[in-house]
């Protein structure tokens, strides 16, 4: 009975963890989304005046939040999805293809990280 009340209790506390964090970020996102929209409003209104700032700025975000609906309101169905173009198969580790590009990636990687300020290695 006690480890199904301690799975239970951490559960939990991984969906109150996550939504925390996902109001967190929303927070702060809000936040920045506001100083963005003050420092545009303040620039605009030093250049054309407040009406014409407030104007231009109310008119942007009805904009943005447009775009916004109308992504939402896009119909996503399974037929959409299944008539969309075919991502390319990934190559496999025994196609010489797939085995040349496996190598040529590391290989930039390594050298990357060879060429980089930071070498740990």
């Amino acid at each position: 009975m006690r480890g199904v009340e301690g799975s239970a209790r951490d559960a939990v506390q991984k969906v109150l963890w996550r939504l925390f964090l996902e109001v967190s970020v929303g927070l702060i996102g809000l936040a920045g989304f506001g100083f963005i929209t003050a420092s545009a409003f303040l620039a605009l209104s030093a250049s054309l005046g407040a009406a014409l700032a407030a104007l231009l700025t109310g008119l942007s975000l009805l904009l943005a939040a447009g775009g916004c609906v109308a992504i939402v309101k896009k119909p996503w169905s399974k037929q959409h999805l299944a008539n969309a173009r075919n991502a390319p198969p990934i190559p496999s580790a025994t196609d010489p293809t797939g085995v040349a590009a496996t190598v040529a990636f590391t290989a930039a990687f390594v050298l990357a990280r060879y060429l980089g300020d930071d070498k740990p290695d």
